[in-house]
């Protein structure tokens, strides 16, 4: 799905929306601004899971 003039970067940008396995993201065509949202799977959750610092 695409979204004319709407990236928080550059506020001209066409931002892309995404979804995989991986997650949710979205992807601005002019400037390659990025954002990712990982799944719920096990998958993603137990990678998250290993990176805290208590």
């Amino acid at each position: 799905m695409l979204y004319f003039n709407s990236c928080p970067k550059c506020s001209k940008g066409t931002i892309e929306y995404s979804e995989d396995s991986q997650g949710k993201s979205i992807t601005c065509l002019m400037c390659g601004f990025s954002k990712n949202s990982f799944s719920n799977s096990p998958r993603s959750s137990s990678r998250r899971n290993k990176s805290k610092i208590s």
